[in-house]
């Protein structure tokens, strides 16, 4: 009996150590991602605006062949944004590289073109880098510096990306912000670069408001001589354009340049803040559409 209380206890023992073998792994905990070294999209929202933004805009590219775009980012007139961003999902490959030419809003750039290699994050996603651009700028142009902190708060870039997040989620963008002190010199090497990208199939993103800061008549009559401007892809308007009539003339004129011959396919035009908010003194407004 001795023996066989043994084999008993041996037995079990087996067979406990053999279910303990074939016992599902405990599942590890999942750490939510971590947002420590991307910028916070998010805070450039005017989320009610944004989402219904979404809501209305057209997702069928309006055009066969966009190469280009400009873009408002005055959150005010989010629906302006979307109705440019949201359509990109149709336009591009579903990976495509975009470069976002951002005006300097805060004149903190060190250099007559700025750009970063730090992620964004909005609503649980992260919109990457395009590292190889990054480098490719970088070892191209002399004056094109890194600089990643004076993109924390530049919503020329910030305010595009949570729509490029809804419409292209896996798209990588190249962030830079473009002086208005560039020199004629350094804007014609700027315009090779981009000419270069462009043969690469990058799209080129030019975000700009248009005359700021005017009276609702003179800001409209100067609207219909940029209007005219981008008509007839007139890059010397542009590159002497002050903020009476764009916030971002010379990248504007690089890209124009850029692209070589082409045309303009205007989406929104005689668009004023005062349709908005009232002040009819202290305008600011926008005309959005994509070359190709």
């Amino acid at each position: 009996m001795k023996h066989l209380s043994i084999i008993i206890l041996i037995a079990i023992s087996i067979a406990l150590a053999m279910l303990m073998a074939f016992r599902p792994a405990a599942q590890e905990p999942v750490s939510p991602p971590s947002y420590e070294h991307s910028i916070d999209a998010e805070r450039f929202l005017d989320r009610a605006r944004f989402m219904r933004g979404l809501a209305q805009a057209p997702l069928q590219c309006p055009i066969e062949n966009p190469r280009a775009a400009v873009v408002n980012h005055h959150a005010l007139m989010s629906d302006l944004m979307a109705r440019i961003i949201m359509p990109l999902g149709d336009c591009l490959d579903p990976k495509p590289s975009i470069i976002i030419i951002s005006p300097d809003h805060f004149g903190k750039s060190a250099s007559s073109v700025a750009f970063h290699r730090i992620n964004y994050h909005v609503d649980g996603h992260q919109i990457q880098i395009d590292t190889d651009a990054a480098t490719r700028l970088e070892t191209g142009l002399l004056f094109a510096k890194e600089q990643a902190p004076i993109f924390e708060n530049e919503h020329g870039v910030g305010a595009l990306v949570p729509f490029l997040a809804s419409s292209i989620p896996d798209a990588r963008i190249l962030p830079l912000i473009v002086k208005r002190s560039i020199t004629d010199q350094e804007l014609s090497l700027f315009t090779e670069y981009l000419a270069h990208e462009i043969s690469r199939g990058t799209f080129i993103l030019v975000s700009s408001d248009m005359s700021h800061y005017l009276g609702e008549v003179q800001a409209k009559q100067n609207d219909r001589q940029t209007i005219d401007a981008f008509t007839t892809s007139n890059a010397e308007f542009f590159a002497r354009a002050d903020d009476d009539y764009t916030d971002n003339g010379r990248a504007l004129a690089a890209v124009i340049r850029a692209l070589g011959p082409t045309s303009f396919t205007f989406v929104d035009r005689n668009k004023i803040s005062s349709e908005i908010d009232g002040a009819n003194t202290f305008t600011t407004t926008y005309i959005t559409g994509f070359w190709e």
